[in-house]
């Protein structure tokens, strides 16, 4: 029997818990054990918990605040149950996700080194608007895919408990595209198996995203990066390195974010790419096409 484990990290989410607990209790294949990790909130979330507590919600807290991944891993180490769900506490899954999930997990013998995720919805939470996210689709043997395309969202993982002790749990260094992070290390002992139906709605707040705060989106991405630079190169040559470090600099010229990008680029040797991405951060302008411009760049032998 696939028991599950659902673990969710949660700081200041009192007023988003109350509707993404409904969606994870509301299961047709209903989670053996939902935990809830307060990563030292200073709003009522402890309260909204312990309501939901004769539901079978566990809350469990941190008291040095370090992070969403410190709660995800300290989440993974309480869990009681092989199978972990990873929800975000302003996410909404959908009623039928664990059972498709199960359902693939059964398909494929219950193997403990099946990794399953699934699509998911973008949803406005001011205005409701909600748009298919365009995330990559990962399927099998994927670890090489895995080292340039940022992967599966948390929302959309079910994963054995061992599989995450094998890779030594989660980062909690890494600032952001932690799931990237930890997709790649999983996918060097697991296969992945995709559901291409949206099982969850990612429920986009305009106030607190990390998606938003672009300098700790594009830290993140380049913190990915780095940790996994040998292999990209081992496996994409210096050229896809050059092309994956540059698509980066380039999202950050393009929102001005200029000081950024060249620290980006301060470790990196001479090559025609770095020269035109650092001529553009000391002139503060990125002009159209430039990311393009600097992709071709990348793929010069000079």
């Amino acid at each position: 029997m696939i028991e599950i484990s659902v673990v969710i990290p949660a700081r200041n989410r009192a007023n988003t818990l109350p509707y993404c607990l409904e969606s994870v209790l509301n299961q047709t294949c209903p989670a053996r054990e939902v935990i809830v990790v307060d990563d030292n909130s200073s709003d009522e979330t402890r309260l909204v918990v312990e309501s939901f507590a004769s539901r079978g919600v566990r809350y469990e807290r941190l008291l040095d605040g370090k992070g969403a991944q410190a709660a995800r891993n300290h989440g993974i180490r309480v869990a009681t149950h092989d199978w972990i769900a990873f929800q975000d506490s302003d996410d909404i899954w959908l009623p039928d996700k664990l059972e498709m999930q199960v359902g693939e997990l059964e398909s494929h013998g219950k193997s403990l080194d099946v990794l399953i995720h699934c699509a998911g919805v973008k949803r406005d939470a001011d205005t409701g608007q909600a748009s298919e996210m365009k995330d990559g689709v990962f399927e099998g043997a994927c670890y090489e895919k895995l080292l340039l395309h940022p992967g599966p969202m948390y929302q959309g993982m079910v994963v054995n408990r061992a599989q995450l002790y094998a890779i030594g749990l989660l980062d909690v260094s890494c600032p952001s595209y932690q799931e990237w992070d930890t997709a790649i290390r999983l996918a060097k002992i697991s296969k992945f198996v995709h559901i291409q139906r949206p099982l969850f709605e990612w429920v986009w707040h305009s106030g607190d995203a990390i998606s938003k705060d672009y300098a700790r989106d594009f830290e993140g991405f380049q913190y990915v990066l780095d940790k996994h630079r040998s292999e990209i190169i081992r496996l994409h040559s210096i050229r896809g390195w050059r092309v994956a470090k540059m698509t980066n600099v380039s999202r950050a010229l393009r929102h001005g974010y200029y000081a950024e990008a060249s620290h980006m680029l301060e470790s990196e040797a001479f090559h025609s790419s770095t020269f035109l991405a650092k001529t553009f951060a000391k002139f503060e302008h990125f002009p159209p096409g430039g990311g393009r411009l600097l992709r071709h760049a990348a793929m010069l032998p000079f």
